[in-house]
């Protein structure tokens, strides 16, 4: 079976979708993905996201479809397990986990993701290059 993540980013435009994209696809490979790479859908708004992460689930077939947010805030306050992704994305968004879905389905990017990627360049090419 093969994985679909819906990545939250990207804005409206094509140009920008594409290279959320490629960025994520480029990220994944170089953290070993290769040969069995997910495809990467750039989701826009962060509930346009999850609506479309919502409908995937509800009607795959043959592929496991995965939705990676941003936290937005720290997690801490839930506690730990398996499903503390969903248990954060109800108490913060008021998101309903869809039925049958499992705990890995929702992931969360922590809260200073973007500040690390942007700051930490050769820190982050060393991880991912090496």
């Amino acid at each position: 079976m093969s994985v679909t993540l819906y990545v939250e980013g990207g804005g409206t435009g094509k140009a920008l979708r594409s290279a959320l994209r490629r960025g994520f696809s480029s990220l994944l490979s170089g953290a070993g993905f290769t040969g069995r790479m997910p495809r990467v859908v750039a989701g826009g708004s962060r509930s346009s996201t999850f609506d479309s992460f919502a409908t995937a689930h509800a009607s795959a077939a043959d592929r496991y479809p995965m939705m990676l947010v941003d936290s937005e805030s720290t997690i801490t306050a839930l506690g730990q397990g398996p499903a503390v992704g969903w248990q954060h994305l109800e108490q913060s968004d008021g998101w309903s986990r869809p039925p049958g879905t499992a705990d890995d389905q929702a992931q969360l990017m922590v809260t200073c993701m973007e500040t690390w990627l942007l700051a930490d360049r050769d820190d982050l090419n060393g991880i991912f290059l090496a």
